[in-house]
């Protein structure tokens, strides 16, 4: 994070237009938002990220991107809602309330990023991690049942065909994405934002800037053209100075991300998002505390993919700016 004009460059690490609706989990197995518990309840250690329910097909279950607060972290995972058959999410002994943090290692968003996984393994060992909440008031249980997994090919193959004719989990699975949608990435670290905004202290959400978007992807693809990383570009401009460049005369804040892999840039894209989070907590100079500040107002995002690299610019400013 850097704010002009200085040049402080900490360690950087990795992290649309849409609505994030978040409220403190509290689902029926159908979905509904049960009454709020007594005043001297436990404290709330699920929280929702949408209200927006899916269906795996091969889990069976229907539900909800969530997050799980435990041990100073916040991982992202499918809180279970309900059950739609006797599937592969019975077999691994789940209920309504657990959260699936992975199976076999690949984090998981959302159902349909679930089947998408799921579509592209093998038959062979699959193993899930699994958050439950705890009997102790708050507490929260880490399991991970283990199942030998028996692909079904058609079942995958109606997947597949799912994810390649756009479905909404074409962008969950990125393997082999050679074209991604730089919008739809912007997109997702914008949701991003606003989610971990909700999650630590229910902060309000950002507004989208197309002023600042349009500065910070400007900024991204300079990065990828010119092979360099960091706030001072290679002639010597810092946030301020390209700001002002474009006229922005409002303070800008900015955070900068830059991380590689597999060609799945989504979850790139989340891996910066993830490092900034995890940043020391109570400080309001480093990557977490800009995402986090009550002082800003709004935000612009810019994503550059060059092959399997992803520079991401995210730019705050205390003023309402377009």
């Amino acid at each position: 994070m850097s704010k002009r004009p200085a040049k402080f460059l900490t360690m950087l690490a990795l992290a649309g237009a849409i609505t994030v609706v978040f409220a403190p989990m509290g689902l029926s197995a159908k979905g509904t938002a049960a009454k709020s518990p007594a005043a001297s309840a436990p404290k709330q250690r699920i929280f929702s990220l949408s209200q927006a329910q899916q269906n795996s097909e091969i889990l069976k279950v229907w539900g909800v991107p969530a997050c799980v607060m435990m041990a100073g972290e916040s991982p992202r995972g499918l809180y279970i809602t309900g059950f739609t058959g006797d599937g592969l999410g019975s077999q691994m002994g789940l209920q309504v309330g657990d959260v699936i943090l992975s199976l076999n290692g690949r984090v998981l968003l959302d159902a349909k990023q679930a089947d998408n996984v799921l579509a592209r393994m093998k038959s062979g060992k699959l193993k899930a991690v699994v958050a439950r909440a705890a009997n102790v008031a708050g507490g929260i249980t880490i399991i991970s049942p283990t199942i030998i997994y028996t692909a079904d090919p058609k079942m995958q193959a109606d997947i597949k065909v799912a994810s390649a004719s756009g479905g909404s989990n074409s962008m969950s699975g990125g393997q082999g994405l050679s074209e991604p949608s730089i919008g739809a990435l912007e997109d997702y670290m914008f949701e991003l934002v606003n989610q971990d905004r909700a999650a630590n202290g229910n902060l309000p959400p950002l507004a989208r800037s197309r002023t600042l978007g349009a500065l910070a992807r400007k900024y991204a693809d300079d990065m990828k053209k010119r092979n360099f990383f960091g706030h001072d570009d290679p002639d010597g401009l810092n946030p301020t100075d390209r700001a002002r460049r474009e006229g922005i005369t409002s303070s800008v804040w900015e955070n900068l991300a830059m991380e590689s892999g597999n060609r799945n840039y989504r979850a790139l894209v989340q891996r910066g998002e993830n490092q900034m989070m995890d940043e020391p907590r109570d400080n309001p100079h480093n990557h977490r505390g800009c995402i986090l500040s009550t002082h800003h107002h709004c935000v612009g995002i810019g994503v550059s993919v060059a092959a399997t690299k992803v520079y991401c610019v995210q730019e705050f400013s205390p003023d309402s700016l377009p």
